[in-house]
Formats: structure tokens, C-alpha cells, sequence
């Protein structure tokens, strides 16, 4: 029986809380007390872990002033029609803190709900590394900024998922892709919580919020390696198609959405506060940007899963390039427009 994803509401990128100020000064007391940290309950079951999530949801306000997306566009795919095939619903708000946190606990509550019902995969170290993206991203979110620092000591829950390719693939996919979007508007909100800080000369500050842009970036590489946790054969057959002409206008393709082209658009706009980083702030920086590089390594590792080494991307499906090359190519414009290159061994 197929599992319908639900609709995930997100703000648009450009509504993200600008710096840490803006995220506190939402809190409401109840929000910040629904939200216990999981590496304080190393044995926390998986019924204790949903429903501390369903409690935190049920301590903010309800979503207001709904944006619906409208019937898909003639032409070629884009943002608004890659929501509407990703089932996304953007939120604007009066507390775009509230709508972000609900968005965290929701896909949280994808990831896990998801995983226990159709199963996994995934080793322990991505994991790992799941938990502590979403656990890090909710504290941070509701007033514990150095939250993130001593994550790979912190315990976390490690609950054993069964087997997978036993749920619906297309669910798994969207799904998935709810997980991936949610920790990239986390990446959003951490770096612009990061450039804040360090414009104001608040170095601890600015440290705290590189940690957790570090770990969202690793999250977010295991998100990709989760959203295609089932075989190129169910890919095929039930995925890929819906990806089509006629489901969709021509060229759809994850590289449209708009939360991931906020993010470049954000790094982009700050290269000239990266060229003066100095000292701990530097070292902390080359950590993102070897993460950044390696979740596109995991972008191009899940395309060749489903067949991208040797077949164009739907992105430009008439193209000479194979879906990986395409990604490969668009890592290297990528790293250039956030200038981190100067970060990264030659190799990457």
C-alpha cells in the first residue's frame, strides 16, 4: 500500500532568520522546554524520539498565510514546478523562526517514521550523522548556539532499522527529498547566523554557527544517500518517469530547487568576509569546505547509483554530458561562485 508524502511547508530561503537575534528573540518559553536534546537520552527508543518530536511540533504556533503553488508551468521545469513535484508549500510568516522549526521536526519526523516503516540501509555512521543534523539543527534553532561543537563525542540514538527496498521507492524519493531541503534551509540559517557573528567581530559566536554548518553539510550528504536507498531497477521503472514529460514540464531535476540555489546565492554574496577570515574562524571555514565538497561527491555517487555514468541528466536530457559529468562540472562552477576554492586540496 503506498504511503502518500505528506506536503512540507517551508519559508522561502529569502524569509530565513538573518542572524541568531532574530531566532531567540521568537522563542517562546514552551518551544525552548519541548525541545530535549537526545544526546541527554542515549537509550531513547524510537516511540520516545517521535514523540518528543510531535510534542515540540504541537508547542508552536500553526502555519499562517499559506502560499499555494499553482498548477504546473508550460515550458521547461524550474523552481515552482520543482516544488510542486517535491510536494512544498512555501509559508510566509510573522515568525519565520516557528515555521522553520516546524520544518525541521517534520522532516525529522519523516526521516525516522520513514526509515522504521520501509526500512534502510544506511551504515551507522550516516546514521549518526542524521540524528546529530537534526538534533543540532532543533537546539540551535531554539536558543543553544555551541550546540553542535562536541557532536561526534555526544551520544545519540542508535536505533536499527530493518531491511530496505520494502516501502514504496517514489515515497522514499520525496521523502527524501523533504529530509535533504529541510537541513539545506538549516545550512541557510547557520551561515547566515555565521556571517552576522563574524561581521559583528563575535569570533566564539561565528565558531558555534561553522560547527553547525559543517555538520548540516555532512547531514546533508547522508540525506541524498537516504532519499535513494532503493535499487536503479525501482529508479527505472516507478521514479524516474514521474520526472517526465507528461508528468512534468521537460528538465526537471533536483538542481532546480530553490532553497539549494539560495544557499550558493548566499556564499556567493559573502566571499569578500571569507577572504579575511584569519586565524580559528579560517580553520573552522576549510572544515565546511571540504564538507561542501564532499556532499557533491555524494550527489554524483547517488547519480551513478541510478545510472547517471552513463546516461545525460533529465536536467538536459538531449546533452552530450553523462548526469555525473554534469554534476561534476557543476561542482567545480559551484566551489568558484563560493569561492572556497582556496580551501580544498587540488585534488577536490
Amino acid at each position: 500500500m503506498r504511503h502518500q508524502p505528506l506536503i512540507l511547508y517551508l519559508s522561502p530561503p529569502e524569509d530565513l532568520p538573518a542572524s541568531y537575534e532574530c531566532i531567540v528573540r521568537s522563542l517562546a518559553p514552551k518551544t525552548v522546554d519541548a525541545c530535549v536534546q537526545s544526546s541527554n537520552c542515549p537509550d531513547e527508543h524510537l516511540t520516545d524520539l517521535v514523540e518528543r518530536i510531535q510534542l515540540l511540533e504541537a508547542s508552536l504556533p500553526p502555519n499562517e498565510d499559506v502560499v499555494l503553488t499553482g498548477p504546473p508551468l508550460r515550458g521547461v521545469a524550474d523552481s515552482t514546478s520543482h516544488d510542486e513535484y517535491c510536494r512544498i508549500r512555501r509559508v510566509h510568516s510573522s515568525n519565520a523562526p516557528a515555521t522553520f522549526i516546524r520544518a525541521v521536526s517534520r522532516g525529522y519526523s519523516e526521516l525516522i517514521i520513514g526509515a522504521s516503516r520501509d526500512g534502510s540501509s544506511l551504515g551507522p555512521q550516516h546514521w549518526r550523522v542524521l540524528h546529530a543534523s537534526f538534533e543540532c539543527l532543533l537546539g540551535f534553532a531554539t536558543g543553544h548556539m555551541g550546540v553542535a561543537a562536541s557532536w561526534e563525542s555526544d551520544p545519540y540514538p542508535e536505533i536499527a532499522w530493518p531491511p530496505s527496498a520494502v516501502g514504496d521507492p517514489l515515497e522514499r524519493w520525496i521523502s527524501g527529498h523533504h529530509v535533504f531541503l529541510v537541513l539545506i534551509q538549516g545550512l541557510i540559517v547557520s551561515l547566515n547566523c555565521f556571517y552576522s557573528a563574524a561581521s559583528n567581530d563575535s569570533e566564539t559566536a561565528a565558531c558555534d554557527c561553522l560547527d553547525l554548518a559543517t555538520l548540516l553539510m555532512h547531514g546533508s550528504g547522508a540525506a541524498l544517500h537516504y532519499t535513494a536507498d532503493f535499487p536503479r531497477s525501482d529508479y527505472d521503472m516507478m521514479v524516474r518517469p514521474t520526472m517526465m514529460p507528461p508528468n512534468v514540464q521537460e528538465g526537471m531535476s533536483g538542481v532546480l530547487a530553490r532553497d539549494h540555489r539560495y544557499f550558493v546565492q548566499v556564499l556567493h554574496s559573502n566571499r569578500s568576509l571569507i577572504d579575511r577570515l584569519s586565524g580559528s574562524l579560517k580553520d573552522k571555514y576549510s572544515e565546511f569546505a571540504r564538507a561542501f565538497s564532499g556532499t557533491y561527491d555524494s550527489h554524483k555517487l547517488v547519480c551513478a547509483h541510478f545510472g547517471g555514468s552513463e546516461r545525460p541528466s533529465l536536467l538536459n536530457a538531449v546533452g552530450e554530458q553523462s548526469g555525473v559529468e554534469l554534476l561534476d562540472e557543476m561542482k567545480r562552477c559551484r566551489v568558484r561562485q563560493a569561492g572556497i576554492e582556496m580551501f580544498l586540496d587540488p585534488v577536490q
